[in-house]
């Protein structure tokens, strides 16, 4: 899965707007649920290569089901706080502190669905022999997306931009108003280019030797996913940054707008509920 974009979490405007639009986009091509399926037609696939036997395979699903009842829970979590960030936003004095907590159980979400991913690699690591975990090794390698991570962070931003520069039109900002708060979105931009930019290869072949190995290295597994939770954090900070600043750019009536379009949009995107989003990444 991409981690990358996925996790992305915006609570409102320079960041909500990317999270709301990054599930619009996943529900118009795939359906609610077309990433999880996605995902399962690729597994198995992997598993053809590999010519699992059945008993494999139902080990291997049921790890699989499991990582995805775990990674709907903190979905499912991340609704009530879209809502919390959307009330703070509109607030005439924004609330620091919970804003901070919402970036930590973002954070503390973001470990949660680790530890079930790697639960699942693990149990998958296990049920396969040595030349099993090669076929699928040699199966991911060349099945790679054909656009790395340059394009779909391109494309994220260009996204963003033109979803941010519409809503400052529906608010009819102020050229000040708009200059604050481009400057909030380059801010965040320029924080994810620096602690993404050129890792996410590195990452997947660093994953991929550590799943081919005899035995999985915990402990270069525990550091990988601490240089990953720390650029998270990076990235929290910059979007918990650009709330502060969005939010003291926009005048009340302007808060309240971007607001309630934003429910708006989730609302017809989510089947009534707000989008999972909220300030961190990862």
């Amino acid at each position: 899965m991409n981690r990358t974009l996925r996790n992305l979490g915006i609570a409102v405007l320079a960041i909500a707007v990317v999270g709301v639009g990054a599930t619009a986009l996943a529900q118009r091509h795939m359906g609610p649920h077309g990433m999880q399926q996605h995902v399962a037609r690729f597994i198995d696939h992997a598993l053809d290569a590999a010519k699992a036997d059945p008993a494999q395979r139902q080990r291997i699903t049921a790890a699989r089901d499991r990582a995805f009842t775990s990674l709907q829970g903190v979905h499912q979590q991340r609704r009530g706080q879209m809502k919390e960030a959307l009330a703070l936003f509109e607030a005439d004095t924004l609330d620091a502190a919970r804003l901070d907590a919402i970036k930590a159980a973002r954070l503390g979400e973001m470990q949660q669905a680790g530890d079930a991913i790697v639960a699942a690699l693990t149990e998958a690591h296990d049920a396969l022999r040595p030349e099993q975990r090669k076929a699928v090794v040699d199966y991911l390698g060349s099945h790679k997306p054909r656009r790395g991570h340059a394009f779909r962070a391109d494309m994220m931003k260009r996204f963003a931009t033109t979803r941010i520069d519409d809503l400052l039109d529906e608010v009819e900002a102020s050229d000040a108003q708009r200059a604050a708060i481009d400057a909030a979105r380059d801010h965040v931009f320029s924080t994810l280019d620096e602690a993404m930019g050129g890792s996410e290869g590195q990452l997947h072949q660093q994953a991929l030797a550590l799943f081919q190995a005899d035995q999985i290295d915990s402990a270069k597994i525990q550091a990988l996913r601490a240089e990953h939770q720390a650029k998270a954090s990076k990235i929290g900070d910059a979007l918990v940054q650009a709330f502060h600043d969005v939010h003291d750019a926009l005048t009340p009536a302007q808060r309240k707008q971007v607001a309630d379009e934003i429910r708006a949009h989730a609302r017809h995107f989510n089947h009534g509920e707000p989008a999972a989003a909220g300030p961190s990444a990862g």
